[in-house]
């Protein structure tokens, strides 16, 4: 993408932060579907900034939540200390959950694991 095209993305970002597609077209010359493809593509970029690499939390709550028809499911995980979503997949079996453990590494698994281990024995004692 060259600098102008790369200007009028960002234009286009900051405006569909505080505006709609609609009227952001409006004002720079754009037609709806070029404003959709810009805005998905910067907050797909968002998004995987924020998520990749899942972050490992000493508190978390995997959710399954459904969307569409057809039983197709999305997997979260939050971060319960935070009150964030820190991580999400589509699907919904073990092994989908299982992609954001290998995310965080074992370094990340063992801090999740001895947390909870600490806190179960001082439970137990």
């Amino acid at each position: 993408m060259g600098t102008g095209h790369q200007k009028v993305a960002e234009q286009a970002g900051r405006l569909t932060a505080i505006t709609t597609n609609q009227e952001t077209g409006w004002f720079l010359g754009l037609d709806d579907e070029a404003v959709y493809r810009i805005d998905k593509e910067i907050l797909e970029e968002k998004a995987r900034q924020k998520l990749s690499p899942p972050l490992a939390a000493t508190h978390i709550s995997v959710d399954e939540v459904s969307y569409r028809k057809y039983h197709r499911y999305l997997t979260n995980v939050i971060d319960t200390d935070r009150k964030l979503p820190i991580w999400n997949q589509k699907g919904r079996k073990s092994e989908v959950l299982n992609q954001y453990f290998e995310g965080i590494g074992k370094d990340g698994f063992r801090t999740v694991f001895e947390h909870d281990l600490q806190r179960l024995m001082i439970l137990t004692s």
